[in-house]
């Protein structure tokens, strides 16, 4: 039986959340204890922080937090 990794769960689990509520999110990516989401606007919603991970948006502008 395989566990799932804590980080990569939320990070998939915030991607869907974003995309199902029409946020244009496009990607998602995990390092350094942290999610990594592309995002093709501004209005992405997304928090700063997700499940005690830190949450980093990258957009066509560079990284938005």
């Amino acid at each position: 039986m395989t566990e799932k990794h804590p980080l990569a769960d939320a990070a998939r689990t915030l991607l869907k959340e974003l995309q199902d509520q029409g946020k244009p999110v496009v990607g998602v990516g995990i390092g350094d204890g942290r999610i990594y989401l592309r995002a093709t606007s501004r209005d992405h919603g997304a928090p700063a922080e997700y499940r005690g991970y830190e949450v980093q948006v990258l957009t066509e502008e560079g990284i938005k937090r």
